[in-house]
């Protein structure tokens, strides 16, 4: 009888535990928040071939019609993208992220263009070999003349170096363009022509409270809903020390209006796109201030400047709210 009374007991304390982490977040938790973001790079370039075709790379599209920075070496067009992720669980109260980060297609997903550039691929193909084809006459026209200069010149002539470390890039510049002209005329007769998106992810978390020593680890791209974006790392791990974030069952935003302002808390990376400070220098900022419904997203009166993207918000309990795009919070 005290057996049976004791597991009921039992039973009751732990029913109230995980009703109560299911509805609230536990104290110890609203310490945690802080450790739960990092900072993302996002290192990436567009790449385009065919079957038998050597492969060409850009860093864009302009005007629907230009692939900016066409090359055959890919070092030379990878772009950076840095936005704010956060350690994230999809199972409430189970704290079992497996190395999943969540954050915004703005940070993690540059590739939306991708649809647009194949829907008219062969049409960019011709246009590019004829910009392509003005660009290497011009670059031969600068190599010979440089060529001219060196030829004429020697070592005791002002400028002499320069002009032999100019000479060198426009050589190597026009090598790239051969390339990259034969390229284009054989995927102009390839009856597939593939384009693709080529990225890299890096989350950066700095160790300790004040430390400026960084973990680095890679991750790769899950899925992509909507304008959130998971990643994971490749070792399936968080960084050490960071926390991740649960789903919650309900939040203060169902009864938030514009009339009707609720406290919020954004655990952010919260700096410019121009921001020069070296990454192991960047701190987690937490800002306070209020959110509100507006339609099917919540606006913030907190300020949300560009590293910010990404960033979880909160409630003043500590429940997860959604996630910062742009001026907005996605309803998370």
């Amino acid at each position: 009888m005290f057996r049976r009374k004791y597991v009921f007991y039992a039973f009751c304390c732990l029913a109230i535990y995980f009703l109560y982490g299911l509805l609230l977040p536990y104290p110890w938790q609203s310490n945690k928040i802080q450790k739960s973001v990092s900072l993302l790079e996002c290192q990436y370039c567009f790449a385009m071939t065919a079957a038998g075709c050597d492969t060409l790379f850009f860093s864009s599209i302009q005007d629907d019609s230009v692939l900016t920075g066409l090359t055959s070496s890919p070092e030379k067009v990878k772009k950076k993208a840095y936005g704010s992720a956060f350690w994230y669980s999809p199972y409430p109260l189970l704290h079992l992220s497996q190395g999943r980060l969540l954050t915004t297609v703005d940070v993690a997903s540059a590739d939306t263009i991708i649809s647009t550039m194949r829907h008219d691929i062969r049409r960019l193909v011709m246009t590019q070999e004829s910009l392509t084809a003005k660009r290497e006459a011009a670059i031969e026209k600068e190599e010979s003349f440089l060529s001219y200069y060196m030829s004429t010149h020697d070592i005791i002539d002002e400028g002499y170096n320069q002009m032999g470390r100019y000479e060198q890039d426009y050589r190597q510049m026009q090598e790239d363009m051969r390339k990259v002209c034969s390229t284009l005329k054989q995927l102009r007769n390839s009856d597939s022509i593939l384009i693709f998106f080529v990225s890299t992810y890096i989350v950066h978390s700095p160790i300790g409270t004040d430390s400026v020593v960084l973990q680095h680890d890679t991750c790769q791209r899950i899925s992509v809903k909507g304008n959130v974006v998971e990643l994971q790392t490749l070792s399936e791990n968080n960084a050490k020390g960071y926390y991740s974030i649960t789903p919650s069952v309900i939040n203060s935003m169902h009864l938030a209006s514009d009339n009707s302002r609720k406290d919020a808390i954004m655990i952010t990376y919260n700096y410019g796109i121009t921001h020069d400070t070296p990454l192991q220098e960047l701190k987690v900022h937490n800002i306070q201030g209020k959110v509100w419904r507006s339609g099917g997203m919540y606006n913030t009166s907190i300020p949300v400047l560009k590293r910010a993207e990404g960033s979880p918000l909160f409630d003043k309990y500590g429940r997860l709210i959604g996630i910062v795009h742009r001026n907005n919070i996605i309803p998370l």
